[in-house]
């Protein structure tokens, strides 16, 4: 009897043991099959397995959704944002890691058979002719059961007693969750697209520079990858296209730009068929090959991901959306009349995009005589237009950062030697002494203002005299001419410990103690209420931030943009290049301080160097 009560009160702590196992990995649920009933943490299940994360994700909120875009990692570049606008949709993107059409075929098939369908788009590249089907048991890649038909016994199970570090891992993640987005949650969960919050926030000047410290990897040792499953894959296509249609589903069928690295790992040939058989069941979007986009690339974060500014690219072509720029030879509606014919120009390389240099110059407060230059902030009158006159005898055009806006969001053209000066605080001197001498050139200058030192003549509550600052009123009729354009310095982040305190914010800086949530809400406060104010006072949109001594933060930089400054500028030293379509050529712009000994041939000089180095 002793060993029978022993047996079962073993037995009895094994279930129990067994039960609570299992109950954790429903409440913590690191793969959000079960609902995710804790933490509701979808974007870091998808991170784990998007194929099964998503797919439970939308039992759940498949209402909300009524197009879908499906497609391997590349496809979370197209914006679901812009593709709502364009059909008057609700997408929600598919998409996940790897390639493989026989995955997509059954997502698609769920999709259909399961939810109102209005809009399918599906995303092509070589690499759906790689692999043949496959099933596995990796938590990781797995598909649902319900969308591949495998065993939802099996399936549970699985992950119902998977190893207890997914789940810890995942309560430890959540805890050290912060304002940047974690590498343990790469998806935004009701969009289904990558979190790019970090990725798309970082400046990209130079080709060699980005190539060797922004990007990632652009080299692959793959060539000629070979395709061998292109009839099986047109075959799954096929019954897509037939599926779609019986449903009264709009399919649109996209290929991806690749980047000339990426598609040169494929053979050439097998590319070449596979692109006819397509066309022959079906009409395309066709981004592949090597165009202005594929080569230069500046337009992908590594050599197999394409930027979502490419995306936004791609859907404003496929839709005729003229407000967003996009270069000529970028993409065509391929049908099997025209794909054939085409074919020579998919592997003939075409020049990158055209990318134009521009230096921007830094001046502060202007002065009459040189009896008056107290420090290297200071620029008399008359070196100012020695250097305009000699800017302008070597063909230089000065142009505001609205235009370098324009270039960049809408192609407009830039003059053939742009140059940009930029005045940084704000001071009455860019008005009364530097205003007149740039109307008698032609030229135009963007004036940075320290938003709390408008309109004054002493330092905040002090009383203390400081150099005068213009006020909005005063640099209206400048503005309005063209002469003067206004940007934000921040509104009061341009501190000094000499009258704040020792415990003041340096730049944009977190303070001593100052946490990361109070750090944010001072960012996004600060830099509002600088945009109002100059906006109100000058009516006109302000998208252009320089920073107090040209220091920064990768929060503030993303703070920044994602209220609506679309330039950011530093003071390290150095030409810019600004490429059309690329947002992230006008962040974090290099500006050179301009002194009051620097002749104007010194400055040509100067110019010189600059455009040599690049």
């Amino acid at each position: 009897m002793k060993l029978n009560r022993w047996l079962l009160l073993f037995l009895a702590v094994c279930v129990i043991c067994a039960g609570c196992f299992a109950l954790f990995n429903v409440l913590v649920d690191p793969f959000g099959v079960f609902g995710d009933p804790l933490l509701d943490w979808y974007s870091y299940n998808m991170t784990e397995n998007p194929r099964v994360a998503k797919a439970a994700y939308l039992e759940e909120h498949h209402e909300k959704y009524d197009s879908y875009i499906i497609g391997s990692s590349k496809s979370a570049s197209i914006p679901v944002e812009a593709l709502n606008d364009y059909l008057d949709a609700s997408f929600y993107n598919m998409t996940w890691y790897g390639g493989n059409l026989w995955h997509e075929y059954d997502m698609i098939r769920y999709l259909l058979e399961h939810y109102e369908v209005k809009n399918m788009v599906l995303t092509l590249d070589p690499a759906i002719a790689v692999e043949g089907p496959f099933q596995t048991r990796d938590l990781k890649q797995r598909m649902h059961a319900r969308v591949d038909g495998s065993s939802l016994l099996d399936f549970y199970a699985s992950y119902l007693f998977c190893n207890s570090t997914y789940g810890t891992d995942k309560l430890a993640a959540w805890l050290n969750q912060g304002y940047l987005q974690s590498p343990d949650a790469v998806y935004l969960a009701g969009t289904g697209m990558y979190n790019k919050q970090r990725r798309d926030a970082g400046p990209i000047h130079d080709l060699e520079t980005y190539l060797t410290t922004e990007a990632g990897p652009f080299t692959t040792e793959t060539r000629g990858t070979a395709l061998p499953y292109i009839d099986e894959s047109m075959e799954l296509l096929r019954d897509i296209v037939d599926r779609c249609e019986a449903a009264g589903v709009n399919l649109i069928v996209v290929w991806h730009p690749l980047s000339d690295q990426d598609l040169l790992s494929y053979n050439q040939t097998d590319v070449e068929r596979l692109l006819v058989e397509v066309s022959r069941i079906t009409d395309s979007w066709n981004f592949l090959g090597f165009g202005s986009v594929q080569t230069d690339p500046r337009y992908y974060y590594d050599f197999q991901h394409y930027r979502n500014c490419v995306g936004e690219m791609m859907a404003a072509r496929i839709f005729g959306d003229d407000s967003i720029y996009v270069p000529e030879d970028f993409g065509v509606y391929d049908t099997a009349q025209t794909m054939e014919a085409r074919l020579p120009e998919i592997f003939a390389w075409a020049e990158t995009a055209a990318a134009v240099e521009v230096p921007i110059l830094l001046y502060h407060a202007f002065v009459e005589t040189a009896a008056e230059v107290t420090g290297n902030t200071m620029i008399t009158t008359g070196t100012f237009e020695a250097h305009l006159k000699a800017l302008t005898e070597a063909g230089y055009e000065t142009v505001t950062l609205a235009a370098l806006e324009d270039y960049v969001y809408h192609g407009t053209p830039l003059p053939e030697k742009p140059i940009v000066l930029v005045a940084d605080d704000g001071y009455t001197s860019n008005l009364t002494l530097a205003a007149p001498l740039l109307e008698q050139y032609g030229a135009c200058m963007s004036v940075a203002a320290i938003g709390c030192s408008v309109g004054k003549d002493t330092y905040k509550d002090t009383g203390e005299a400081m150099f005068p600052h213009f006020g909005l009123e005063e640099a209206l009729p400048w503005v309005e001419a063209g002469v003067i354009e206004v940007i934000s310095h921040t509104y009061d982040m341009h501190q000094v410990p000499e009258r704040d305190g020792e415990d003041c914010r340096i730049s944009v800086h977190p303070r001593k103690g100052e946490d990361e949530a109070e750090y944010v809400a001072a960012l996004t406060a600060d830099l509002t209420h600088s945009r109002q104010q100059l906006e109100e006072g000058l009516h006109r949109p302000v998208t252009a931030l320089a920073y107090p001594n040209g220091e920064y933060t990768e929060i503030a930089e993303i703070v920044a943009h994602t209220l609506g400054f679309r330039i950011t500028m530093t003071i390290e030293e150095g030409i810019n290049q600004l490429v059309p379509g690329l947002p992230q050529s006008l962040y974090q712009l290099r500006r050179n301080w301009i002194t009051d000994d620097m002749t104007g041939q010194e400055l040509l000089d100067l110019l010189r160097n600059l455009e040599t180095e690049e």
